[in-house]
């Protein structure tokens, strides 16, 4: 149970959204976890939650980076000035298009991958302090 609660986490806020499930079951058989509690635990990024987990998962991330690997604090705000001037579907073709800006993609994509496993730790130890105390509190002799 324990390994499913943290595989689970984990791979509930990796952004890669679609093949969640297949990877908690095929991981959850490598790592002898239930498969039950690391695929159902997938559902904490569904289309209603995953626009504020993403921002939350960018915001620690680049906090993160910024103060404790003396990252460049501008790129963050490079990509939200963009994004301001621009639509969304503009600032995507220019990223991919400018290699001047891969500094903002490499950055962008570290910080929310960070943030996300910052997270799923949180979230995992959480969970499995909350198992332990169920555990103990209904344990039948």
């Amino acid at each position: 149970m324990v390994p499913a609660l943290y595989l689970g986490w984990i791979i509930a806020l990796i952004p890669m959204y679609g093949l969640q499930m297949i990877t908690a079951f095929l991981l959850s058989i490598v790592l002898r976890a239930n498969c039950l509690v690391a695929m159902g635990l997938q559902w904490i990024t569904n289309p209603f939650t995953i626009p504020f987990i993403m921002v939350a998962q960018y915001e620690i991330g680049d906090y993160i980076i910024v103060n404790f690997f003396n990252a460049n604090a501008n790129v963050g705000n490079q990509l939200l000035e963009k994004l301001r001037n621009t639509t969304f579907e503009t600032l995507l073709s220019d990223l991919w298009s400018s290699i001047s800006d891969w500094n903002v993609i490499i950055h962008l994509i570290s910080a929310t991958l960070l943030g996300g496993f910052i997270i799923a730790i949180i979230g995992a130890l959480l969970s499995h302090l909350g198992y332990v105390i169920y555990i103990k509190r209904f344990k039948t002799k």
